[in-house]
């Protein structure tokens, strides 16, 4: 599996998602598939703050898609919620690459987790999407190794999400996504520029169609 099936795996599950809250809120089963989805962003942004040869631009479409796309997820959010959206995921994950490229420059463990730590603050006080657990799933994905050791991590990191953070137990199925992880080859595959694209494109979508039945 390459980086370019990733994202339309990311993608399919966000989907899914997204049109089992709007459309049929009874049917679990889809919020469960698409809890999956932000892990799998979470890697495929640690990826490209890694690889990327332009840091500054990669942080800058993630902003200027942000800010494109929060009015339109600002409406879904009330549509499904009746209440203020947070701002979007696209600004989580640009507050992700900058702490994971900013912890990279700093030699001691300490500076590293103080960085971790002031960005998830950061990101439970704005608040973005995903609110104090943003960073650290991240954080978390950039350091993927299938061994005991990070399972253990993550998994300690999303119960910790549940019991102390009172976030719904179904987001516990999260704990899927890194079995889509090991199958991933560390190939680019197809390059495509649009996969961050697709996210206000989606919203504009469901939308219209929600007004429409």
């Amino acid at each position: 599996m390459t980086a370019y099936h990733l994202k339309l795996l990311a993608v399919g599950l966000m989907l899914i998602d997204h049109v089992g809250r709007l459309f049929f809120p009874q049917a679990h089963f889809m919020v469960a598939m698409g809890r999956s989805s932000f892990p799998l962003f979470a890697f495929l942004a640690a990826t490209g703050e890694k690889y990327s040869k332009n840091i500054k631009g990669y942080l800058l479409r993630l902003i200027l898609l942000g800010l494109l796309t929060q009015p339109i997820y600002a409406h879904f959010f009330q549509l499904l919620f009746e209440k203020d959206a947070p701002l979007n995921i696209l600004f989580g994950l640009a507050l992700g690459v900058v702490t994971l490229r900013l912890a990279k420059r700093l030699g001691r463990p300490l500076q590293k987790l103080a960085i971790i730590l002031l960005f998830s603050g950061i990101a439970a006080l704005v608040p973005v999407e995903g609110g104090l657990t943003t960073i650290p799933t991240i954080v978390v994905m950039s350091l993927f190794q299938n061994t005991l050791g990070w399972w253990l991590s993550y998994a300690l990191l999303e119960m910790a999400s549940v019991w102390i953070l009172s976030y719904s137990p179904i987001s516990l199925f999260s704990l899927c996504a890194p079995l889509f992880l090991i199958a991933y080859n560390g190939k680019q595959g197809p390059k495509t520029r649009l996969f961050y694209g697709v996210y206000p494109l989606h919203f504009l979508v469901l939308i219209g169609i929600y007004r429409l039945l």
